[in-house]
Formats: structure tokens, C-alpha cells, sequence
């Protein structure tokens, strides 16, 4: 647990360094309720209840214990075709607002075959499609109801 949260900053500073002081500052950000990602992975298959936290424990817990996030710290680069550099040597936690409105039951995961892409959208009540998130096609993005091979 502390290699995997070692390897995170919020702003500049190594996540492990923060004070006492600071890890309620960090908290506070959104009125103390939020959703906890890295740069560019949020760590939904770690949340046994809810990606919400309220606390700095809690961002800690909901990081450490997502296979994703462990994933994309330790071996996201593995993979990568025709890299010409290693991996980052600083991940970044991004804390977002939580909106208490949201629906999972309004949240799609969409397929662009050729395109080698993923995506997810939001369709709130009025209609409206909001853009989520953006994932590589392959081994790393949960197919969720599909397998790879369907979607090939």
C-alpha cells in the first residue's frame, strides 16, 4: 500500500509528505465530499460502496484498493507500442466535485471499433449527453458486459 501511494502528488508534493494540516486542506477542496481519480484512471472497481469520500483515509483506501489504479501506476506502460520513454516518474490525484445527482443507471460505456477507443458519457434528465471519460481500447478498460472478442 505505501509503494502504490508514494508514487502520488497532489500539486507538487509526494502525497505521503502531506501534514496533518494539509491532508484536511486537501479534504476540504469541494466542501469535503468528492470523487478521487489519478490524471487519467479512476479507481471504480476499488469502491465497495461509493467513490465518494469524506475524509483523506478514504482517498487513500479508494486508490489502493482499485486493481485499475494499481494497473496504471505499476504497468500502463508496459503495453504501449513504440514507446520511446519510460513511465512518469509523478502521478497525479485529481480530486472532483461529487455530484449528488448523478445516476449510474444514466452512464454508458461507448465502443469506436476502428477508431480504437472508449468512452463514457452521462445523459442527464433533460437529455443532454456529457462527456466522462476517454479509454484505450483493449486489455486495461473493462468491457463490462461484453468480452473483447465480441466487440472485435
Amino acid at each position: 500500500m505505501t509503494s502504490i501511494i508514494s508514487l502520488l502528488y497532489v500539486g507538487y508534493q509526494r502525497l505521503v509528505d502531506l501534514n496533518e494540516d494539509e491532508k484536511k486542506e486537501v479534504v476540504l477542496w469541494y466542501r469535503g465530499v468528492g470523487f478521487p481519480k489519478l490524471n487519467w484512471s479512476a479507481p471504480k472497481d476499488g469502491a465497495w460502496t461509493s467513490l465518494k469520500y469524506t475524509n483523506f483515509s478514504e482517498i487513500a483506501l479508494l486508490l489502493c484498493s482499485s486493481d485499475s489504479v494499481v494497473h496504471d501506476l505499476c504497468h500502463d506502460y508496459d503495453s504501449c507500442m513504440g514507446k520511446t520513454g519510460s513511465r512518469p516518474s509523478r502521478f497525479f490525484i485529481a480530486l472532483c466535485k461529487w455530484y449528488f445527482s448523478l445516476h449510474p443507471k444514466m452512464e454508458f460505456r461507448c465502443f469506436v471499433h476502428h477508431k480504437v477507443f472508449v468512452f463514457d458519457v452521462y445523459v442527464t434528465r433533460d437529455g443532454r449527453v456529457k462527456l466522462l471519460d476517454f479509454n484505450p481500447w483493449g486489455a486495461p478498460t473493462l468491457p463490462l458486459l461484453f468480452t473483447w472478442d465480441e466487440l472485435e
